[in-house]
C-alpha cells in the first residue's frame, strides 16, 4: 500500500470541514493542514482528525499557499482537497496508486444552483516530489512534465459553486479582486478567461462577454479554449444575445465538434428562438454523442452530466409533449425513467403526460413503486417534493405511504390535486401560506370566495383588481380589465383546472382572459392544443375571427393545425390563400406546417418556393437551409 498524505488549505470551513476529513480518514497516513487565518472552530475539528497545522499568512495567492503544505507532507503520494470536495469512495484511491503512474487526474462531480451538475478532471494525486507544484496565484493547476499521468477511478464530489455557497464566502469579490490585479499585470489569455468566468458566476455577463471576447484572441492554441468557448456560449444565452450565441456556438462546434455540450448549447439557443426543428436536430445529434468520457475532459474541460443523455431525452419528451403526441412523448422519455439516477429528472413529464391521457392512479403508482424503490428518508423527501412541485394528483398517496408530514400546506395541496377540495377548504380556510393561484382554483371550483378573505395582503394589485378576482371566483359578470398580476394568478389557476380534468372551469376562466392581449389569446390556443382540447381549439379561434379584430398569426396557424386533423384540407388551404400566401415572412412554425402540408398535397413546386423562403427568411436555421438546399448544409449535424 502507498502511503498519501492529504494536504490542504483553509478559512472557516467548519462547516465542511469534518464531512471531507471524514470521507478520507481511512485512506490517508496523514493530514496537512495550511491554515490562513480561521476564527471559527475550523482548527478545533482539524485537530480531532490529527491534522498537522501549518500557520500562513494570507498573501492573495492561493499556490503558495498550497506549496507550503507540500513541502512539508512526508506521504510517497500526495492529494490534494479543498474542505467544500469529499471523496465518494476511498478505496478507488489505493486502486489509482497500483499502476505506479508519476499522477492521476481525478473526476470532480460539481453540484451547481438548480439541482444541476457538471463534470471535470484535475491532478490532484501526484507523486510526492519538488517536480510537483501549483502555479497561478488564483485557479491555480499543476503544470505537468512527466509522461506519466493517468485517468484515475476516483470521483471527489465538490459543492463549492452554489450560490449560497459563493454568497456566505464571498468568493466573487476575492476572487475579483485577485483577478484584475492579475489581468492588469499579465493579460494573458488565460488570465482574461479566469476573469470572464468570475464576472459570468457573478451574473455580471456584460463584463464576462467583454473578458471572453479578449480571452478567445489569445487562447486559439490554448489547452482551455474548448472550456473558454464553452463558457462563451453560455454566456451569451444567459445575456439573451440569442443570434450572437448561435453564432459563436457554431463556430466553436467546427473547432470541437464532439464536444456534446456545444450542441446542447445551441439546441437551447435554437429552442429559445421557437426554432423546435433546430433544436430537435441538436438534441438527437447529442444523444448521437452521448456523455462527455472521462479520458476527454483533458481537452474540454468541462462537461453537464446529462447533456449527452437524459437532458436531451427530457427536451424531446417535452416538445412531443407540446404537441400532444402522448405516445412519442413517453417513448423519448422512457429511457430516463428506466434508469434509477435519471428517474426523478423526468417523472414531472411523466405525470403531466399521465395527467393528459387519464391514466389511472393505480398504475402510476406501480410505475413509481417499479422504477424509483425508496429506501431512505431523502429518499421519499425527494420523490415527495417532485410530486408536490408538479402539482400531482399522487402527493396524497405518497404522503400517507411513507407517513411524511411536511406541514398542513403541503396536506391541504395534496387534497387539492387529489380533488379532495372540501378537505383542502377546510385547511385552507385555517392556514395563510398556500400559493394564491391554487386558491383561486379552488374557489373556483367550490364557487367560495371565503377561501380567499384572508388573502389580500398577499395580492400584489390594487384594490379595484382585488375586487375584479373576487367577481370573477364568483361568477358576476364576463368582461374585466385585468393586470399583469390578475392575469398571471388566473393563468396559473387555469392550467392546474386543467391539470384536475375540470376543463369546463378552464373554459370559464379562458373566456376572461382571452380579451385581456392578443399574446393571451395565442397563450390559451396553445395550452388547449398542448391538452388535446381541438375543439376548445377551434371555438376560441373561432371566436376570435368572428369578433373582426387583427389576428396574430399564431391564431391562424392553430386554427390550420386543428382542421387538419379533421381532415378538412380545403379550409387549411383557405387559410392559406386567406392569411398567408401574400405575407412577404412568415413564423418559423408556419413554415414548418405548411411545408408539411404541401408535401402531404404532393404541391412540389409549392414546396420548393416556400422551402427557398424560409431559407431565405432564417438564416441561423440549419434546418431551413437542409429543405431549401439538401441534407448536409447545416454542417454540425451531417
Amino acid at each position: 500500500m502507498k502511503s498519501i498524505s492529504l494536504c490542504m488549505i483553509v478559512k472557516n470551513e467548519e462547516d465542511r470541514l469534518a464531512r471531507c476529513l471524514d470521507s478520507v480518514k481511512d485512506a490517508v497516513q496523514e493530514i496537512v493542514l495550511v491554515d490562513t487565518g480561521s476564527t471559527d472552530r475550523t482548527l478545533e475539528i482539524a485537530e480531532a482528525f490529527g491534522a498537522k497545522i501549518i500557520h500562513f499568512t494570507w498573501e492573495g495567492d492561493f499556490s503558495s499557499a498550497r506549496n507550503v503544505g507540500l513541502e512539508v507532507a512526508q506521504g510517497e503520494y500526495i492529494l490534494v482537497l479543498d474542505a467544500d470536495e469529499y471523496v465518494d469512495r476511498t478505496e478507488t484511491l489505493q486502486e489509482d496508486l497500483a499502476s505506479g503512474a508519476d499522477a492521476y487526474l481525478l473526476s470532480f462531480e460539481n453540484q451547481i444552483t438548480g439541482g444541476r451538475t457538471y463534470s471535470h478532471t484535475a491532478l490532484r494525486l501526484f507523486r510526492n516530489s519538488p517536480e510537483f507544484r501549483f502555479r497561478e496565484k488564483i485557479h491555480e493547476y499543476i503544470e505537468v512534465n512527466s509522461n506519466s499521468v493517468q485517468v484515475g477511478e476516483t470521483l471527489v464530489h465538490h459543492d463549492g459553486y452554489l450560490k449560497e455557497v459563493i454568497i456566505s464566502k464571498d468568493k466573487n469579490n476575492r476572487n475579483l479582486t485577485i483577478l484584475k490585479h492579475l489581468v492588469k499585470k499579465s493579460p494573458t489569455g488565460y488570465n482574461l478567461y479566469n476573469l470572464a468566468r468570475e464576472y459570468q458566476l457573478a451574473e455580471e455577463y456584460n463584463k464576462a462577454l467583454f473578458y471572453y471576447e479578449q480571452a478567445y484572441e489569445k487562447s486559439k492554441q490554448e489547452p482551455h479554449l474548448a472550456q473558454l468557448l464553452f463558457g462563451y456560449c453560455m454566456t451569451l444565452k444567459s445575456a439573451g444575445r440569442i443570434d450572437d450565441g448561435i453564432g459563436v456556438t457554431r463556430a466553436a462546434i467546427t473547432a470541437f465538434p464532439h464536444y456534446t455540450d456545444l450542441h446542447y448549447i445551441l439546441g437551447e439557443l435554437y429552442e429559445h428562438l421557437g426554432y423546435q426543428k433546430d433544436a430537435e436536430q441538436c438534441y438527437r445529434y447529442c444523444l448521437r454523442l452521448g456523455e462527455v468520457k472521462q479520458e476527454r475532459f483533458v481537452y474540454y474541460g468541462v462537461s453537464v452530466n446529462g447533456a449527452g443523455s437524459f437532458l436531451p431525452r427530457i427536451k424531446l419528451a417535452r416538445m412531443r409533449l407540446n404537441e400532444n403526441k402522448l405516445s412519442a412523448a413517453l417513448d423519448e422519455l422512457s429511457p430516463v425513467l428506466g434508469n434509477g439516477r435519471w428517474f426523478l429528472e423526468g417523472l414531472p413529464i411523466y405525470l403531466e403526460l399521465a395527467c393528459r391521457a387519464r391514466i389511472p392512479i393505480s398504475d402510476q403508482v406501480t410505475l413509481i413503486r417499479s422504477l424509483y424503490p425508496v429506501k431512505t428518508g431523502s429518499d421519499a423527501l425527494a420523490l415527495i417534493r417532485t410530486l408536490y412541485v408538479a402539482q400531482s394528483s399522487l402527493l396524497e398517496t405518497f404522503l400517507q405511504r411513507y407517513g411524511v408530514n411536511l406541514g398542513t400546506d403541503v396536506q391541504g395541496a395534496a387534497y387539492l390535486y387529489n380533488g379532495c377540495y372540501e378537505e383542502a377548504c377546510a385547511i385552507y380556510l385555517r392556514e395563510n401560506q398556500a400559493p394564491l393561484d391554487e386558491l383561486v382554483a379552488l374557489a373556483i371550483l367550490q364557487e367560495n370566495c371565503n377561501i380567499l378573505e384572508k388573502q389580500r395582503e398577499r395580492f400584489q394589485g390594487s384594490d379595484k383588481q382585488w375586487k375584479v378576482l373576487l367577481s370573477i371566483v364568483s361568477r358576476q359578470r364576463d368582461s374585466y380589465e385585468l393586470s399583469v398580476e390578475t392575469r398571471k394568478i388566473l393563468s396559473n389557476a387555469g392550467v392546474l383546472l386543467l391539470r384536475l380534468g375540470r376543463t369546463s372551469s378552464w373554459e370559464q376562466i379562458a373566456e376572461i382572459l382571452k380579451h385581456s392581449s392578443s399574446e393571451m389569446w395565442v397563450y390559451l390556443c396553445e395550452l388547449a392544443q398542448q391538452w388535446g382540447e381541438d375543439s376548445i381549439v377551434y371555438r376560441l379561434t373561432q371566436s376570435v375571427v368572428d369578433i373582426n379584430i387583427s389576428i396574430p398569426e399564431k391564431v391562424h396557424l392553430l386554427r390550420a393545425k386543428v382542421l387538419l386533423t379533421k381532415g378538412e384540407q380545403n379550409e387549411v388551404w383557405k387559410i392559406w390563400n386567406a392569411e398567408f400566401s401574400r405575407r412577404r415572412t412568415l413564423a418559423y412554425e408556419t413554415y414548418v406546417f405548411y411545408l408539411y402540408f404541401f408535401r402531404l398535397q404532393k404541391e412540389g413546386e409549392l414546396t420548393r418556393k416556400l422551402a427557398e423562403e424560409f431559407a431565405r427568411s432564417y438564416p441561423l436555421s440549419g434546418w431551413a437551409q437542409e429543405q431549401a438546399f439538401g441534407k448536409g448544409t447545416d454542417h454540425q449535424h451531417r
